[in-house]
């Protein structure tokens, strides 16, 4: 057993075992420095018992190359950023979940055990609440610290780190073990849904399967499978920020991601062709032939929504086959191409907002590959495209599209490792100061360097 004493005391030595489990979750060891002053932050909290059982664990955010992929049986595409949530958690003898939160804008709360289903679902503490009475039968209390560096409502899943961080921590003081994937990746989704918005299994997924140094390749049904493949040496992945939260409990974000619920409707289509999911059918059916299963779904949205998560999945499915940089910057500009909700008008030097004539009018060409194809989903923001367009215009640029199911939070941006730095500059100093956000940009434009799974730290 290690107390908060034990542990602490580890911090302070280089070579302890402590520092050896953090070191191991990170390729870029320059940002070890940072973990640890935040853990060490977590454990002087004056809550935490010196005596008491302490255990540590973490979850990174998230970097999705494949978007919405979940809800239709594509490939999902993934990678871990290094930026993450930490947590350290006791059992207590009062009849609370104690909620400490040292990260910016959070607040702080004491509940009490009966009435942990009384908290607002719009609270970053429903999550916690939740977890707490899914996994834990009897009336013991628990404190719960959190530090994180990993932005909120930013695209990059902070809301899965959040909950596998403390699903993690709970029931490891409770069962002293580790819990099961299988168990805790359904689990999120059950919280998500209980808070009202509709969520798939990509996220937790990739959190909890991904390893350091690697894409992951996940094909979630009818079992999870996960290849991985080595980041390519050439290649930096930058998160720039569009400053627009993508939060899901706003009724924006509920009514404009309606495409979920659309796409039950295609997966069902699909079962008049022997397959449960839409992703399904690139594993059964030539290209000729799926242009043709499109051609007869006549809502042309619809339809342009069928082809969007097709192209997404060939072009996934010809990644795995062959990863380089420019492909893959190549896949997330037309991934983008399908989010798009504004155009620059070169004639007027101006951006407009596209008609629904507009959207409609994606490419449709069966003389083509599907993997050439955008379709449309749109859930993009005016700022999202604006930084698409910004970084694309930037040499040493492959490719950029919206973060996470969209509306607002960081735009994913896949360069020439080589360059990033300068890249890195330059939209900084293009993009952010024409805007007045060159400060906060400063500090928020993050490079990302890969990092472990979740689990537990020790």
């Amino acid at each position: 057993m290690l107390n908060k004493s034990h542990l602490l005391s580890q911090l302070n030595d280089s070579q302890s075992p402590l520092i050896a489990s953090i070191k191991a979750q990170y390729s870029n060891q320059e940002v070890v420095a940072g973990k640890i002053a935040r853990i060490k932050n977590i454990l002087k909290h004056p809550k935490l018992n010196p005596d008491k059982e302490t255990i540590i664990t973490r979850c990174p955010g998230r970097i999705s190359l494949s978007k919405h992929a979940d809800y239709i049986n594509n490939d999902l595409l993934y990678t871990l950023g290094d930026r993450d949530i930490y947590l350290a958690t006791q059992k207590i003898s009062e009849n609370k979940l104690i909620l400490i939160n040292l990260s910016e804008d959070f607040g702080n709360c004491e509940l009490a055990l009966e009435k942990l289903d009384q908290v607002d679902k719009s609270s970053w503490a429903f999550y916690p609440a939740t977890l707490y009475q899914k996994l834990i039968q009897s009336n013991q209390g628990m404190i719960l610290v959190y530090s994180s560096d990993l932005p909120a409502a930013g695209g990059l899943s902070s809301s899965h780190a959040l909950m596998l961080s403390t699903a993690i921590a709970i029931l490891s003081n409770a069962q002293h073990q580790t819990p099961n994937t299988q168990y805790l990746i359904p689990l999120c989704q059950e919280v998500e849904n209980a808070r009202g918005f509709s969520s798939g299994l990509g996220d937790q997924s990739a959190q909890l399967l991904c390893k350091k140094d690697h894409f992951a390749f996940i094909k979630l049904f009818p079992e999870p499978i996960v290849e991985y493949r080595s980041i390519p040496d050439d290649l930096a992945i930058i998160s720039a920020p569009s400053f627009i939260n993508a939060d899901k409990s706003l009724p924006e974000f509920q009514a404009a991601n309606d495409n979920i619920k659309a796409y039950k409707r295609i997966n069902e289509l699909s079962h008049q062709y022997d397959c449960q999911f839409l992703g399904d059918l690139l594993y059964k059916f030539t290209e000729a032939e799926l242009f043709k299963i499109l051609e007869t779904i006549e809502d042309r949205s619809l339809r342009g929504l069928a082809l969007y998560g097709l192209a997404e999945g060939a072009r996934v499915k010809e990644l795995k086959q062959h990863l380089d940089t420019k492909s893959l910057g190549k896949h997330l500009n037309l991934s983008h191409q399908a989010e798009r909700n504004y155009y620059y008008d070169t004639k007027t030097q101006s951006w407009q907002a596209m008609s629904r004539d507009e959207q409609l009018a994606y490419k449709f060409n069966s003389q083509e590959p599907i993997s050439s194809h955008s379709g449309i989903y749109l859930a993009s923001t005016i700022a999202n495209d604006q930084l698409q367009y910004s970084a694309n215009n930037i040499v040493g640029v492959y490719g950029s599209s919206i973060s996470g199911a969209g509306l607002g939070g960081n735009n994913t941006i896949i360069c020439d490792r080589n360059k990033v730095e300068v890249i890195k500059q330059q939209l900084i100093e293009g993009f952010y100061r024409e805007r007045g956000l060159e400060q906060e940009a400063l500090a928020k434009v993050h490079i990302s360097s890969s990092s472990a799974a979740a689990g537990r730290v020790i």
